[in-house]
């Protein structure tokens, strides 16, 4: 299964915002609660600057395929940590987040498609 860029923007956005909700709903700890919005954040950021093939705040393909990488190492960074933290609740979100970001990430074309104008004067 290969994802194109567009469908890899909703999935990111919808890793960060279930890890923003998450540990809210679950009424996880507050360090959890911080690391579950600052990382949601920065998927919900990566999510939506790869929506457009160019414009203002968007990012190239290439560029998205490292920060994606490196937001599923950093989601396995904090499950180790609330590994140390003994916070198991806190642990199976991250590492869940994780392991679908890598999926999102190995599973994405990185790569631009000709895209056909909406508009038939351009």
């Amino acid at each position: 299964m290969t994802f194109t860029a567009d469908t890899r923007a909703g999935l990111v956005t919808f890793i960060g915002a279930s890890t923003v909700l998450t540990p809210l709903v679950l009424g996880l700890s507050a360090a959890a609660m911080a690391v579950g919005l600052v990382t949601g954040a920065l998927a919900i950021a990566l999510g939506m600057a790869g929506t457009a093939p160019e414009g203002r705040g968007v990012l190239p393909l290439s560029t998205l395929a490292s920060y994606d990488q490196g937001l599923a190492l950093g989601l396995v960074f904090c499950a180790v940590l609330f590994i140390i933290a003994a916070q198991a609740p806190a642990v199976a979100l991250f590492a869940t987040a994780a392991l679908l970001q890598a999926v999102v990430s190995l599973s994405t074309r990185y790569s631009s498609s000709r895209r056909v104008s909406q508009n038939f004067l351009q």
